[in-house]
């Protein structure tokens, strides 16, 4: 987007069907479009120069593999097996880490879980014990009733 830089102040002045126009606050529009395109040619530019800086990251990783293996292989065909086979095994490595990191985060999941069943079954054996204390608690003190004042007998008006 381009914008073309006009002066068009003094046109509008003159022309009679736009004096209801502020000239200053075209000027200004116009100003501020001009900022907006360049930064957006800024922006373009900054991701150009982030793309170069790829290609140049990339480029440096190349020649330091040319580098490792320059002078070990006969051919481009042995050196590009070779490469080939490193970066399987180095595929292969990460492949292997990323399971054992999958294996790992799983055994922790389930090491949680198993904790939190135990917990769970102890409570549970608690509130077991307490209901099963205070049943008992209630049966003696009934027991300790009736031995103080003897067993409940019918009123003689049943019998």
């Amino acid at each position: 987007m381009k914008l073309i830089d006009i002066d068009m102040g003094s046109t509008l002045k003159e022309s009679e069907y736009h004096n209801d126009i502020d000239v200053n606050k075209f000027k200004k529009l116009i100003d501020e479009a001009s900022i907006i395109e360049y930064e957006m040619q800024l922006e373009e530019l900054e991701i150009e120069k982030q793309k170069l800086e790829g290609f140049k990251k990339s480029s440096d990783a190349l020649k330091k593999l040319i580098m490792r293996y320059d002078g070990k292989y006969s051919s481009w065909r042995e050196l590009l097996a070779k490469m080939r086979s490193d970066l399987y095994k180095v595929e292969i490595n990460e492949e292997k880490r990323v399971k054992e990191k999958e294996l790992a985060n799983k055994l922790a999941e389930a090491e949680k879980k198993i904790e939190e069943m135990k917990e769970e079954k102890q409570r549970e054996k608690e509130k077991c014990m307490e209901d099963k204390i205070n049943e008992l608690t209630m049966k003696l003190d009934r027991l300790s009733i009736v031995s103080r004042t003897g067993p409940r007998r019918p009123p003689k008006c049943f019998g």
